[in-house]
């Protein structure tokens, strides 16, 4: 089910998680952190191979990003870095809105997840706060948009992929280069 792509570097690498209808690409990023003037470059250079690879797969696959961006959304910490990925997320048109809701706004180096009525600091209680998070984001009667069939067919999926790893008579073989 899952094969590397060979689009990428060792910053932004890409795997294709092959399902019944429209695959996944899962692109995980590890961007430079802040420091010199070709820090910079090199996050120029991450963010547009990161760029190429959305561009080549969005037409044909079901598009998930993560990782470290090294970037901060906080309007008050300014750095050229900050800039570069705000106007990519602008351009890539891309919702933030639960890393916007994580950070407080009194302190730019917060690990404490927050939403508008909650803040988690103890393990038990953070995990709490994204199960929460997660289960609003699967309330399908909220959005007249929302595709009820798609919905079906990946719920579809995890209950596959739940009894595939259910079955120890299965053995996966890793991603290898």
């Amino acid at each position: 089910m899952f094969s590397q792509l060979p689009d990428g570097n060792n910053r932004v690498q890409a795997i294709e998680i092959s399902t019944t209808v429209n695959p996944t690409c899962l692109i995980n990023v590890y961007l430079p952190s802040r420091g010199t003037d070709s820090g910079h470059d090199a996050y120029r250079a991450a963010l547009y191979t990161l760029k190429e690879i959305i561009l080549k797969h969005q037409e044909t696959h079901s598009i998930i990003t993560a990782g470290d961006f090294n970037a901060s959304f906080i309007k008050h910490y300014k750095d050229s870095q900050d800039e570069l990925f705000k106007q990519f997320v602008k351009r890539m048109e891309w919702n933030f809105q639960l890393i916007k809701t994580q950070r407080s706004s009194s302190s730019q180096f917060t690990h404490t997840p927050q939403t508008p009525d909650k803040e988690a600091s103890k393990p038990d209680d953070i995990n709490e706060l994204f199960k929460e998070h997660f289960v609003n984001l699967a309330k399908t009667n909220e959005n007249p948009f929302f595709d009820k069939e798609h919905d079906n067919l990946v719920k579809l999926n995890a209950e596959t992929i739940v009894k595939l790893c259910e079955n120890e008579d299965i053995t996966v073989q890793p991603v290898t280069s």
